[in-house]
């Protein structure tokens, strides 16, 4: 495709955040990535948070990068006129060529339909709240009218999984053409460079420990409270081990899960075995320290933490439930049980732990079976789809 360079010159996009960056990890990666692409195509581009982020050098690289940082206040999931109305007059003052939604896309999308933005991209991140919960969505919910007016006004779906795209397109056989399963990228040589000994010394782990580590934080749909049962019976059998849970427990919406975790410890007796680190930084480090990796999730939309853990070499447990299964092939790169079933889990833990040769076969599979997620494959595919959308709403002349 060749393109017109004064054209090309004058693009404007901008990427919508959809909350604000609380540590760098593959969303933040990803979203930079996709500005420098875009500057380095001489596209004005502008990213938008709904804060100031709190650690500078969680916005300072978008500014180096060329990038131009606003806040506009995040909207609430439901679509209210006010939050409507506020966002139609923000994108009225910085007009763009196309935006992209990273998160609660409804009221931004609508907004920049009704400001005649040519192009509009969502990324959906997540499966329905509903799959979380195991539930059947009933009444009102049933119709789910945020996805669907969100797909409506998007000209590009990029959904994090299969599973995802099968979501969507259960609502609407109409948007099949709109819906692409990608566009989440990890820096797969990050995840490769982990140093474990920092680790190993702040939490006086032995060298003869068997480390497991599950990365996320405490909220329910992420499962620790399935781990902690099913380690209470892997430690009958493995009393050499120790479990790291890494991840936030000091958000207001993470306390009541920490509070039924420090429960949980305390009754199975897993206070010298079980460390909850809060919110970290160097995940890398965490996975470095890792023998096994353990994802107990009740839903995910694909599940980045895991995919990471794969980068790193390990051999990983994780529940068969929503787009893990596009991640784990059950005997070949990992070991899969069913959602909340605590025996299954502890079986599984169990057989890994004792079979160094499974485990270093599964590690040898592990990065080859996520290559596709490669961060400059996927950055490329997007700002092809990009282009592509571009040229076809007449802003870009082929």
């Amino acid at each position: 495709m060749i393109l017109n360079h004064r054209k090309f010159s004058e693009i404007k996009t901008m990427q919508f955040w959809g909350g604000v960056p609380l540590f760098p990890n593959s969303k933040w990666l990803r979203t930079l990535r996709l500005v420098q692409k875009c500057v380095e195509r001489g596209w004005k581009t502008k990213v938008v948070f709904s804060q100031h982020p709190h650690k500078p050098d969680l916005a300072e690289p978008f500014l180096d990068a060329g990038a131009e940082i606003l806040i506009h206040q995040r909207s609430p999931g439901s679509l209210k006129l006010g939050a409507l109305l506020k966002t139609y007059h923000f994108l009225r003052r910085h007009p763009c060529d196309l935006i992209h939604c990273h998160n609660r896309p409804v009221i931004p999308l609508l907004a920049s339909t009704l400001n005649n933005v040519p192009v509009r991209v969502w990324s959906k991140l997540a499966m329905s709240s509903h799959y979380e919960e195991n539930s059947t969505p009933k009444g009102v919910h049933k119709l789910q009218i945020n996805s669907r007016l969100s797909c409506f006004f998007s000209d590009k779906i990029l959904c994090i999984s299969q599973p995802v795209l099968n979501e969507l397109l259960y609502l609407s056989e109409s948007m099949r053409d709109k819906l692409v399963v990608g566009g989440v990228g990890f820096d797969f040589h990050l995840y490769a460079s982990g140093k474990p000994e920092n680790i190993r010394k702040e939490f006086a782990l032995s060298v003869n420990d068997l480390i497991l580590v599950s990365v996320g934080h405490a909220v329910p749909v992420k499962g620790w409270d399935i781990l902690l049962r099913a380690y209470a019976q892997f430690l009958k059998k493995i009393p050499q081990s120790k479990l790291l849970l890494v991840g936030g427990i000091e958000q207001s919406h993470e306390k009541e899960t920490l509070q039924l975790l420090l429960h949980l410890i305390e009754t199975l007796s897993l206070n010298n075995q079980v460390i909850l680190t809060g919110k970290r930084s160097e995940i890398p480090d965490f996975l470095a320290t890792a023998d096994i990796y353990l994802q107990p999730s009740r839903s995910e939309g694909l599940c980045g933490a895991l995919i990471e853990a794969l980068a790193a070499g390990l051999p990983c447990i994780a529940a068969n439930v929503g787009g893990i299964p596009d991640v784990i092939q059950d005997g070949k790169n990992g070991l899969l049980f069913e959602r909340e079933d605590v025996n299954g889990l502890a079986e599984k833990m169990l057989s890994l732990a004792q079979n160094f040769n499974l485990r270093q076969n599964f590690s040898r599979n592990a990065l080859s079976s996520v290559q596709h997620y490669e961060l400059e494959t996927v950055t490329d595919t997007i700002l092809t789809i990009y282009s592509e959308l571009l040229t076809k709403r007449g802003v870009l002349r082929a």
